[in-house]
């Protein structure tokens, strides 16, 4: 399949592009073309650097979960291990339909010796999967703990970073125009495996640079970034937003569905942003089918159209029709000037240059 030659930016419009793309400080960018969905101008979400710590912050992380119980156990240590200063932690493993008896003799290990310091609690739904059903009944049945922030996290994640609970947690109740905050994922051999989702690529949405060698040297993992949409793999926002747009949609039970909430975050006037710098290992889908569902694919397009098509939020330096650069992956190097940049307030600075993994 060829690709539309009008997709395809000239070398003019890029080095125009990139002349405008320069970071205003906490002011607005020149959008990096117009379409019918686009605001005029994208102001970004992040409070001045003299804005005060707004104290403790009430996090509840959704974890659903199908036997396995290695990842969930390895997900569960990160959990244990990470920084939970100015935190008041709810875990909810989130249990559909398991049956094996090594899940049950870790529940109930669990139960007897919970953890000291947070509270945990074993919600069990017998029925079909469906993951926007599932994390948005372990939301309503957890509401009495009265969460100022969700964070929806697969049992498949393994945190190798120990700021990532405390520094999305903290961003996303500082301030009430972000949307959905994410960070980079990466397989276990560290190739990359998520940096953000670009919207409208190839079916609904694609992962770009999938399966490319992670270079933490690369300026795109320096700042916070502006982007279209982040995966639900990790996803941190605030639950009154959650709320607000009536959480996942469960219609769509298998895919697509972080898609869609970002997509209501941003025609609601909030802003999605990854973390790049917070770099965490994703095993990616070990307990579902890898394959596309078709039917929820076509009721996103349905729903979204153009929005989903020409998102304001994608640079057009991105193919439609595959995971990588239009003009080649040589134009890496000068991707991070194609999105919003911006330091966090001081008191949640990024810890520092970021580290090789080795």
């Amino acid at each position: 399949m060829s690709i539309d030659q009008d997709e395809l930016p000239s070398e003019s419009f890029l080095r125009r592009a990139m002349r405008k793309l320069i970071v205003m400080g906490y002011g607005a960018l020149a959008p990096l073309r117009r379409h019918p969905t686009q605001i005029d101008r994208i102001f970004l979400p992040f409070l001045p650097k003299d804005r005060p710590d707004q104290g403790r912050v009430r996090l509840l992380v959704i974890v659903p979960f199908k036997d396995k119980v290695e990842l969930t156990q390895m997900c569960f240590r990160g959990l244990l291990e990470q920084d939970r200063d100015g935190i008041d932690l709810c875990v909810a493993l989130v249990d559909n339909n398991s049956s094996e008896a090594g899940t049950r003799a870790w529940l109930d290990e669990l139960q007897a010796h919970p953890p000291k310091d947070f509270a945990v609690r074993h919600l069990s739904y017998q029925q079909p999967f469906n993951f926007s059903f599932l994390n948005n009944q372990a939301a309503r049945d957890c509401a009495d703990f009265r969460a100022d922030v969700i964070a929806f996290i697969n049992n498949d994640i393994e945190f190798t970073e120990r700021k990532t609970l405390q520094t999305l947690s903290r961003l996303a109740a500082s301030d009430p125009r972000v949307g959905a905050l994410g960070c980079t994922l990466i397989y276990p051999d560290h190739r990359i495996q998520h940096l953000f989702v670009y919207t409208g690529s190839k079916i609904v949405g694609s992962h770009p640079l999938r399966g490319r060698p992670l270079n933490l040297k690369d300026p795109w993992f320096d700042s916070l970034r502006q982007v279209p949409a982040v995966t639900g793999a990790v996803m941190f926002l605030r639950s009154q937003d959650f709320k607000a747009v009536g959480g996942f949609d469960e219609e769509l039970a298998t895919s697509y569905q972080d898609v869609d909430l970002c997509m209501k975050f941003q025609q609601r006037g909030l802003v999605n942003v990854c973390a790049p710098f917070l770099v965490n290992i994703h095993h990616e889908t070990q307990t579902r089918s890898k394959t596309p569902n078709y039917r929820e694919a076509a009721y996103a397009y349905a729903k979204w159209g153009d929005f989903l098509r020409r998102n304001e939020a994608v640079p057009p330096i991105y193919s439609r029709l595959a995971e990588n650069l239009v003009p080649g992956n040589a134009f890496f190097d000068r991707l991070f000037q194609f999105f919003p940049q911006v330091a966090p307030p001081s008191h949640l600075q990024a810890p520092g240059p970021a580290k090789e993994h080795s």
